[in-house]
């Protein structure tokens, strides 16, 4: 199993910064901000989307467009994204 990180948020800074301090961090592959998010989107088994609490996501495109390629999704409970997904 493999991790990509994609992004440039302080949380994914800090992901980056905590997690390459793992001894074996092989997995893990963070590759900041992406044009081919189409493409990455393809290749992946779960999608996870995290915010933290106190941020507000009105309508998580990126969630959509995740669904839209039939891939397993695990957000936060927070903001419009309560709207798109239904709790299992």
């Amino acid at each position: 199993m493999h991790w990509v990180f994609v992004g440039n948020t302080i949380p994914y800074k800090t992901y980056e910064s905590t997690l390459n301090k793992l001894k074996d961090n092989s997995r893990l592959h963070f590759v900041g901000v992406r044009n081919d998010i189409a493409d990455i989107m393809a290749d992946i088994d779960i999608f996870s989307h995290y915010l933290d609490p106190c941020d507000m996501e009105t309508f998580g495109m990126v969630i959509t467009e995740a669904m839209y390629m039939e891939t397993a999704v695990i957000a936060s409970n927070i903001g419009g994204i309560k709207e798109i997904i239904l709790p299992e």
